[in-house]
């Protein structure tokens, strides 16, 4: 299964269980993935060799401006929050939780080891990947959502599966 089904699903069910109550909480979620995103880029740059950082400053300012992108995505869906519409604030709310995750994807290895012959697959490639190797993120927010749903919600949230369901962003 695609990262991203995980991912949409995650806040589809946060607006489902607790509409904008907890409004707070999701936001935070998806600030503290784009904050690992722009911290996984200062590492990067840290651990490189001096030689290596010129040639790496056109991807990094590329990067700065998808992290710049992902906060402001984030922040419209905030403002653009109406308690009236929950399809409208899930689809945004998926729209800000997909670019967080593409930007923290970036940050990672696009390639893969076991099929060296495949080409590498962008950020937003590897989040839609159905090959598990694709998106290696283990601290992913779908778990972080689930710690602020109702226990049972975050319980039957856990068992779902979502195969061959399309993504709504």
């Amino acid at each position: 299964m695609a990262e991203i089904n995980r991912v949409y699903h995650a806040v589809a069910a946060f607006f489902d269980a607790s509409g904008i109550e907890k409004i707070d909480e999701l936001n935070t979620i998806i600030e503290k993935t784009i904050s690992k995103a722009n911290r996984r880029l200062s590492e990067t740059v840290q651990c490189m060799p001096m030689a290596e950082r010129l040639d790496f400053k056109e991807t990094y300012e590329a990067r700065l401006a998808d992290i710049k992108t992902a906060e402001a995505v984030l922040k419209d869906a905030v403002l653009a929050l109406d308690p009236k519409d929950k399809d409208g604030n899930k689809l945004r709310f998926q729209q800000a939780a997909k670019a967080a995750m593409v930007v923290r994807r970036a940050g990672y290895p696009l390639s893969n080891p076991e099929a060296s012959y495949l080409p590498d697959l962008t950020p937003e490639e590897a989040l839609m990947s159905d090959d598990s190797y694709a998106f290696a993120i283990f601290d992913t927010f779908a778990e972080d959502i689930q710690f602020i749903l109702p226990p049972l919600y975050g319980l039957a949230m856990e068992g779902e599966t979502f195969e061959g369901e399309e993504a709504p962003v």
